[in-house]
């Protein structure tokens, strides 16, 4: 991926195997942690005939991951997945995704112990007409109401500090003032 600013817009072709790696790392901690569709291969009396080991690599930095799973906690609480606080439940992360003319709808999420990346679009690159809120949010959100989920609690990282800011503006502010809320900073 070429390190340009309409990266972080999400201005780059990924499949969905891909971006589930990408938010597991998130998800993680910044830990990144190969996916794997087997783990091992049991015999019929559920003895390991093969295994397949994990291995972890350092990632990312574990204070600009704390921050970046805070924005996507505020994009499912007051931003363009908002509607989700609505039947689920617990504090999630998460991001919606709409690619130009409506050809493509994804919603990435997950929870403390559950990720799922959903991808809608036609294979020949045609609009679909949905956006990432209207479209796969809304099977994302289905699923994960249908499975046990534990609510994401990061705590932040030696270095990361909480401070007053104005929501409109993003000033920085004391906390007696109004309309503030509490932003973490590194």
């Amino acid at each position: 991926i070429s390190p340009y600013p309409s990266v972080l817009l999400g201005a780059v072709q990924l499949t969905p195997i891909q971006v589930t790696q990408l938010y597991q790392t998130f998800a993680n901690g910044g830990t990144i942690v190969p996916l794997r569709s087997i783990r091992e291969v049991l015999d019929k009396n559920n003895s390991p005939l093969s295994s397949y080991s994990l291995q972890l690599e350092n990632g990312l930095d574990a204070k600009a991951v704390y921050l970046t799973n805070h924005a996507m906690k505020q994009v499912v609480k007051s931003g363009t997945a908002k509607k989700l606080s609505a039947v689920i439940e617990k504090d999630v992360a998460g991001k919606t995704g709409t690619t130009n003319d409506l050809r493509d709808s994804w919603f990435a999420g997950f929870s403390a112990d559950k990720l799922a990346v959903v991808w809608m679009g036609e294979d020949n690159n045609k609009t679909i007409g949905l956006t990432g809120a209207s479209g796969a949010m809304q099977v994302w959100s289905g699923l994960m109401q249908n499975v046990h989920i534990r609510s994401l609690e990061h705590q932040p990282p030696e270095g990361v500090e909480y401070y007053w800011a104005e929501k409109e503006s993003g000033r920085l502010a004391e906390k007696h003032c109004k309309g503030v809320v509490p932003v973490p900073f590194y």
